[in-house]
């Protein structure tokens, strides 16, 4: 297994750290060491982190963010970011197990682009074991990042390419969520900052029918133009019809 860190932060102290060890396959937090470090925040930095310093992180190899999805036989996939080396960039990785917990198969990498970060990936599955894995791809030098969603059969044999969900040019989008119904339509919605925005973050979504394509163009969900609106969660029916929840922060509150 690989040994690493995994990093949080909580509102007293900056400098929080959090010893945790990493399985070849899933990230687990091992032990806790509630220790205030004076020399910055060490750990596998894979997720969109905003508000700290580039230089605050010292980035080890692991695998982490995992998220799973399930069929109504009890078989399921897994998908997690990978971070290989220290020289590397992380990428998004998944593989199937069946309802006994056994895996069918080696894990594979989801993304198409190496270059950048591609992180905070999510799986969402149709009724006959189809499944679609949505991620950011992010741009450091450019301080840009666009989600991405990738189609896969029931047997992790991938059916489309990447397929660009965020279309609009020099945002930051992050925050993202997918559902799926039976029928393999999905909605995929998110968190986007555009330049000039004096408010934050808006949350925009999109519909895809089980193809990959789109079937309702990018919009945005809310109404309110006061606060940042942030941290989404899409739910969709058997037909078609979905709901989408955010936080609305708003800083003169």
């Amino acid at each position: 297994s690989t040994t690493g860190r995994l990093i949080t932060s909580n509102r007293t102290n900056e400098n929080f750290k959090v010893d945790g060890q990493f399985d070849e396959t899933y990230s687990v937090l091992a032990t806790v060491d509630n220790t205030i470090s004076d020399d910055g925040v060490y750990g596998t930095h894979l997720g969109t982190f905003a508000g700290f310093p580039d230089d605050m992180f010292v980035v080890l190899p692991g695998d982490a963010i995992p998220s799973v999805a399930m069929n109504a036989d009890g078989s399921f996939v897994l998908t997690w970011t990978h971070l290989e080396s220290l020289d590397g960039n992380p990428d998004v990785h998944a593989q199937l197990f069946d309802n006994l917990g056994v895996a069918e198969a080696n894990p594979f990498v989801v993304n198409t682009t190496l270059a950048g970060d591609q992180v905070d990936s999510v799986v969402a599955m149709d009724g006959s074991g189809n499944f679609a894995i949505s991620w950011i791809s992010a741009d450091k030098q450019l301080d840009q990042s666009d989600i991405y969603v990738r189609l896969y059969d029931s047997t992790g044999t991938a059916t489309t390419s990447e397929i660009l969900v965020s279309t609009q040019q020099e945002t930051m989008d992050f925050e993202h969520s997918l559902a799926m119904n039976a029928q393999g339509e999905f909605v995929v919605s998110w968190s986007s900052i555009t330049p000039g925005n004096q408010n934050g973050a808006d949350i925009h979504a999109k519909k895809y029918d089980a193809t990959g394509t789109s079937t309702v163009n990018e919009f945005l969900i809310h109404e309110s133009s006061v606060g940042e609106q942030v941290e989404s969660s899409v739910a969709i029916d058997s037909q078609g019809n979905f709901a989408v929840a955010w936080t609305n922060f708003d800083n003169r509150r």
